[in-house]
């Protein structure tokens, strides 16, 4: 029989790193909608401008709204870090918990297996 708990943590932390990745991908498609508008809207007003020279510009000009876009995002996502590791601390000790009650009641019952309770 398959460890349930065991599952259900390893899915949980494919869920997490999925999450992760989708929140990271969603800071650098930010960044680079911020870096190719300005590089946009410098060739569009300087035609004959350098292209590298024009990047460099557009990139310092940016500098700042980058930063605090990815600042912002990694403090809104600061809660979400805090809450799933909270719930993953909350779902060891409650799963464990509930595992071992479920056990006593069935035995209690008289129709649970008859694995001993301990270390033995």
């Amino acid at each position: 029989m398959p460890n349930r708990a065991g599952i259900f943590l390893v899915n949980l932390a494919v869920l997490d790193f999925a999450a992760k990745a989708l929140f990271l991908i969603g800071v650098v498609v930010n960044v680079t909608i911020i870096i190719v508008t300005e590089v946009n809207r410098e060739l569009a007003t300087n035609p004959r401008e350098n292209l590298v020279r024009t990047v460099v510009n557009a990139a310092q000009d940016r500098l700042r709204p980058v930063l605090l876009t990815t600042f912002t995002t990694v403090a809104g996502l600061l809660p979400t870090a805090y809450g799933l590791l909270f719930a993953t601390i909350i779902t060891l000790i409650l799963t464990a918990s509930l595992l071992v009650v479920g056990h006593d009641v069935e035995h209690w019952l008289g129709c649970g297996s008859e694995h001993k309770r301990g270390r033995n």
